[in-house]
């Protein structure tokens, strides 16, 4: 194990658990043609899709701050 993940759900629709700590190994990120955010509120602002070079580079630097930061 690597590090860890703590997801809390604060949307109005609950299920069973709402807060949970995952363990990860890896990260995955997921491809595909099109951007969709299903409706999701939030998903553009916080999200980072995969399009472009640009995209990738992004990301990298998005993931390499959060980990100083943390």
């Amino acid at each position: 194990m690597i590090a860890l993940i703590d997801m809390s759900d604060s949307s109005d629709i609950k299920g069973d658990v709402n807060q949970q700590t995952i363990p990860f190994d890896y990260l995955v990120v997921g491809v595909g043609a099109q951007n969709s955010t299903f409706g999701i509120p939030g998903v553009e602002k916080h999200a980072c899709f995969l399009k472009e070079v640009w995209d990738a580079t992004k990301i990298r630097t998005r993931i390499m701050v959060m980990h100083l930061l943390s």
